[in-house]
């Protein structure tokens, strides 16, 4: 009949058209998989504190430096490394901290009532090289308790996309967030409080890590399902003396 439209509920019962001789809807290729959906998969591997620092050198301004080198057990090679460090030091200014060539390094000042904090975040694809001797990094910081070394598997790069450095009456470090990149594989986030308090991470994030001593406290978490959704991301309960920082760092492959 001319004008006829057949759709799926209109009643064509295949088993009929099988006993008149009409073949059967094709069945789905058994040589074609099926859609296994977001092929990638990125791991958090470790969190390792550094050593001890060794003595290094006396500046002209009378500031101590130490060496140290990144703990790097239980990574492997193409395993991205992400390393934070505080420094202190009266009148202290980023160039006091140095990573060897081809870390990307990033550095913050933000100052106290009674000295001067800086924060740096180094981050890497590691090689054979590295890890079986790692890097000596210039610090002024003489306990290694405050630098620590995270690794992931998976991705291919690690992109810092903000830094956070709210007032020092704030009890709050909030990130406006960022467009996600399409190969996006996971973020994270660093915050420091010169405060000792008992920070709260953003819902659904992993801890990773945390030091309380004090004179601060340093936490690390992350979110790797690729659920983030270029929205803000807020930690709270921090002290409201002296000022924080934050990082965020985006994966992707």
């Amino acid at each position: 009949m001319r004008g006829m439209v057949l759709n799926r509920y209109q009643g064509m019962d295949y088993r009929r058209l099988a006993s008149a001789g009409m073949p059967s809807p094709p069945s789905p290729d058994p040589e074609v998989p099926p859609d296994p959906g977001p092929t990638w998969e990125t791991t958090f591997v470790t969190s390792t504190v550094s050593g001890t620092p060794a003595y290094y050198d006396e500046d002209e301004n009378g500031v101590t430096q130490y060496t140290i080198a990144p703990d790097f057990t239980g990574a492997s090679v193409g395993d991205i490394a992400i390393i934070f460090m505080p420094l202190w030091n009266t009148n202290l200014t980023v160039t006091y901290l140095h990573f060897p060539s081809g870390w990307s390094c990033t550095g913050i000042n933000w100052a106290s009532p009674l000295s001067n904090w800086s924060g740096f975040i180094g981050m890497k694809v590691l090689t054979a090289g590295d890890i079986a001797t790692p890097p000596s990094i210039i610090t002024t910081m003489s306990n290694s308790g405050l630098i620590r070394t995270h690794v992931y598997r998976g991705p291919t790069s690690a992109t810092l996309k903000e830094v956070t450095k709210p007032s020092a009456t704030a009890s709050t470090i909030s990130a406006t967030g960022f467009t996600k990149d399409t190969n996006h594989q996971g973020i994270v986030s660093i915050v420091v409080d010169r405060d000792t308090a008992t920070p709260t991470r953003p819902s659904g994030w992993n801890a990773r890590s945390s030091v309380v001593n004090a004179s601060l406290d340093f936490d690390f978490a992350d979110l790797l399902d690729g659920t983030y959704d270029s929205g803000a991301v807020n930690w709270t309960g921090f002290g409201a003396i002296y000022p924080q920082m934050g990082f965020l760092v985006e994966f992707s492959g």
